[in-house]
């Protein structure tokens, strides 16, 4: 009988410690994951993405499949993961704004309650049922239409800033428009950043830009 007791109260211990230390093993999985989720975080907002006519460098491809790098959604993912970590606020300023797959996660941003403000250039964004989509959905929309109708005057900007603060925030700058010819068949290239200067710099270029295009134009809309 004692036997029988001793083995049960082994028993009992040996549960217990295999309880325990599998508890410890799914929380230490979780800090893992997360603390590499969060470098990946960092690094995918400090570096140098490049595009060769179709063949993308520098970004780090975690999660991704090789095979569907030829996909526009995956040639855009860097610009993708960008918007799908907006937390607060995203300032978008392009030229040119044809890509579904980016207006889909812009306005999923959205409906996460991001501020989200957009400024684009009228003549190459006209009837674009994309924008019209983001408007409707109570996304502010500002279109740039030259003043002087003898001067060819565009928006030629293509840059980002999320979630600003007086301490932080992130900053995406590129040569590209966000259009299918740019990461097909053209050679481009995107800074990511968390430099607080030139982060500060570009929120200043929005805002400005954001209340001078107003007050020229309005608040347009494209149909």
């Amino acid at each position: 009988m004692l036997n029988i007791k001793k083995y049960l109260m082994y028993g009992a211990l040996i549960s217990l410690s295999v309880c325990t230390w599998s508890k410890f093993f799914y929380e230490w999985w979780k800090l893992h994951k997360k603390y590499k989720e969060h470098l990946l975080f960092l690094q995918r907002h400090n570096c140098i993405v490049s595009y060769c006519v179709g063949k993308m460098g520098g970004w780090s491809s975690e999660g991704v499949k090789v095979d569907k790098w030829l996909t526009l959604q995956n040639q855009y993912e860097p610009v993708l993961y960008f918007i799908r970590t907006a937390k607060y606020s995203l300032d978008i300023a392009v030229m040119i704004l044809s890509v579904e797959c980016i207006t889909d996660e812009i306005l999923l941003a959205f409906k996460r309650k991001v501020n989200v403000r957009i400024i684009v250039d009228l003549n190459y964004n006209r009837n674009s049922t994309l924008l019209l989509e983001l408007s409707r959905a109570g996304i502010p929309i500002l279109y740039y239409d030259s003043p002087n109708s003898d001067v060819n005057s565009i928006f030629h900007c293509k840059y980002m800033v999320k979630d600003y603060s007086s301490e932080s925030g992130y900053l995406f700058v590129a040569s590209l428009n966000f259009c299918s010819q740019s990461v097909v068949s053209n050679y481009e290239s995107i800074t990511f950043t968390m430099h607080h200067y030139l982060l500060t710099e570009f929120k200043n270029n929005f805002e400005s830009s954001w209340r001078t295009i107003r007050e020229m134009n309005g608040k347009r809309t494209l149909h």
